[in-house]
């Protein structure tokens, strides 16, 4: 990866991740309080995983949050020091931070009102754009998908742990 792409690409990704939690921090537990209801009856789908999730302290919210910049921040590094399949590992991060931000956008779309986490997802647009068009340049989308599909596995994974840990 040249020395351009690291600095248009790579380096952004835990600050956009910060920027963006910022935001959502700031208005989730309020925003979630008022359209709580309102949002499982858009997403009946989504009802299991609201009714389960832990306490939205700042203290778990800050652990959360804490723990998904330090895993960017080492992935990056990783990326940066040419390790053993880095850069697939990094796609597949940053797919899944992108797939998220398209679902913020979709989720307003639907609820029709402000979501938090709208307003880095709307500012980070071109960037998810020039990176996923970067990255797509690079492989089949068969390849784009599998590496989407990683990522999205790793949140899941990452967030069932994080969700485990607050309970306690």
């Amino acid at each position: 990866m040249s020395a351009l792409a690291i600095l248009y690409v790579v380096l952004p990704l835990p600050l956009a991740y910060l920027l963006h939690n910022i935001e959502t921090s700031v208005a989730l537990k309020r925003w979630l309080a008022r359209h709580q209801e309102a949002l499982i009856q858009k997403m009946p789908f989504l009802r299991r995983f609201i009714r389960r999730l832990p306490p939205l302290t700042l203290v778990n919210h800050v652990i959360f949050n804490a723990e998904v910049l330090v895993m960017l921040l080492v992935v990056s590094g990783y990326l940066l020091v040419r390790g053993t399949f880095a850069t697939p590992l990094w796609e597949a991060v940053f797919l899944a931070f992108g797939l998220t931000l398209l679902a913020k956008i979709v989720g307003a779309i639907v609820m029709r009102r402000y979501v938090p986490g709208l307003v880095t997802s709307i500012l980070l647009l071109p960037y998810l754009l020039y990176t996923a068009y970067s990255i797509w340049l690079t492989m089949s989308v068969w390849e784009l998908l599998g590496l989407a599909l990683l990522g999205l596995a790793l949140k899941a994974l990452n967030r069932c742990l994080i969700h485990a840990l607050c309970r306690k």
